[in-house]
């Protein structure tokens, strides 16, 4: 996961957007399954927003500020709450 969270950041600098089609290794449903389980995994940790307009449209992945999100996960952890 974190290889795919380093792909995101770096693919984000150039467009706070990345489209899914642009992220995954190759055109398989493997693939794209592969692909999209870690980012639900990074969106549910609140790392990533995951944007679609509509049934079947194009995915887009927009990473959150890094040190935010870790501020955010290190307080959860730390007051003994857990995040929604």
């Amino acid at each position: 996961m974190s290889n795919l969270w380093d792909r995101l950041v770096k693919l984000a600098k150039a467009d706070d957007r990345v489209p899914f089609s642009q992220i995954t290794p190759g055109d398989s449903k493997k693939d794209k399954v592969y692909t999209l389980i870690p980012l639900l995994h990074l969106s549910n940790e609140d790392k990533v927003q995951l944007e679609q307009k509509g049934h079947f449209e194009e995915i887009y992945v927009v990473p959150r500020d890094a040190e935010k999100t870790e501020t955010k996960i290190g307080a959860a952890e730390g007051s003994g709450a857990t995040q929604p």
